[in-house]
C-alpha cells in the first residue's frame, strides 16, 4: 500500500512538473488565432495544432516567468527569403519563388495573449502592405523586434514608444539585389565592369510622421530603418 501511494505521489509530482513547463491556454489560443489568419503554403506552422504544449511548436520558445511558463520568443522569419536579380534591361528576375512566405492578417489576439514575449521576428514574409498594428505597443517586454522586408506599409504607430525595453529594432523595407543593369566593358581587356553591382528594391512603404516614438527607446543598441520614409519626420523636427 505504501509503495502504491509513493508511486502515485511520484506520478502526480511529475505531471505537475510537466504542466508547469507548458504554455498557458491563453497563449495557445493566441498562437492558433495567428495561424488561422495566415496563408502557409509550405506548412511551416504544421506543428501548431491541437491542445498540445505550444512551447514545442516550431518557432516558439518558452521560459519561466514568475514560476509560470510563458511564450517568450516567436521566430517566424522566412527561412528562404526572395533572391532577386536586376537584369541588364533593368527588370527584376526572381531567382527563388515566394512559396515560403507567410502572408495574410496578423490576429490582434496575439498581442493580448502573449504578454511575456521578448523576441518577435516576422521578417521576410509578405503581409501585403498592411499596417503595423497599434497593439504591438502592448508587448512591453519586447527586447528584439524584426519586421524587416515583410511587406508592411503606412505610418509607424506612435505606440512603438511603449517598447522601452527594445535593444534591437529592424523595420527596414528595402533590400539589396545583384544589379546587372549598369555595366561597361574595358575595350583593352574586354573585361566587364560592374559600375553599381548592387541596388535597392523596395519591399514596403513605411513612413514616420515624427521621431518622438524613437527618442523614447532609450535601451536601443541596434536600429535599421533602411527604406523607411523619414522625410516628414525630418521636416517636423526642423520646425521644432
Amino acid at each position: 500500500m505504501q509503495i502504491q501511494l509513493s508511486t502515485t505521489l511520484a506520478v502526480v509530482i511529475i505531471l505537475q512538473f510537466l504542466c508547469s513547463w507548458a504554455c498557458t491556454p491563453n497563449e495557445r489560443r493566441a498562437l492558433l488565432s495567428l495561424k488561422a489568419g495566415l496563408t502557409d503554403r509550405r506548412g511551416r506552422l504544421a506543428s501548431w495544432e491541437g491542445n498540445g504544449d505550444c512551447c514545442t511548436w516550431k518557432g516558439i520558445r518558452c521560459a519561466q516567468r514568475y514560476n509560470v511558463t510563458h511564450v517568450t520568443e516567436l521566430n517566424l522569419r522566412n527561412p528562404n527569403p526572395h533572391l532577386l536579380l536586376r537584369r541588364p534591361n533593368g527588370k527584376l528576375l526572381a531567382l527563388t519563388d515566394d512559396s515560403w512566405d507567410l502572408s495574410g492578417t496578423i490576429s490582434l489576439l496575439l498581442f493580448s495573449g502573449v504578454k511575456y514575449l521578448e523576441y518577435l521576428d516576422l521578417s521576410c514574409n509578405n503581409f501585403h502592405h498592411s499596417m503595423i498594428p497599434d497593439q504591438l505597443g502592448d508587448l512591453l517586454g519586447l527586447k528584439y523586434l524584426n519586421l524587416s522586408n515583410a511587406g508592411f506599409s503606412g505610418a509607424i504607430p506612435n505606440q512603438m514608444s511603449n517598447l522601452s525595453s527594445l535593444r534591437t529594432l529592424d523595420l527596414s523595407c528595402s533590400f539589396l539585389v545583384d544589379d546587372k543593369s549598369s555595366i561597361s566593358v574595358n575595350l583593352s581587356t574586354y573585361k566587364i565592369i560592374h559600375d553599381y553591382p548592387y541596388s535597392y528594391v523596395s519591399s514596403g512603404l513605411l513612413l514616420s510622421h515624427g521621431l518622438l516614438w524613437l527618442e523614447r527607446l532609450t535601451e536601443l543598441r541596434f536600429l535599421a530603418l533602411n527604406g523607411v520614409d523619414l522625410s516628414i519626420a525630418s521636416s517636423a523636427k526642423g520646425k521644432d
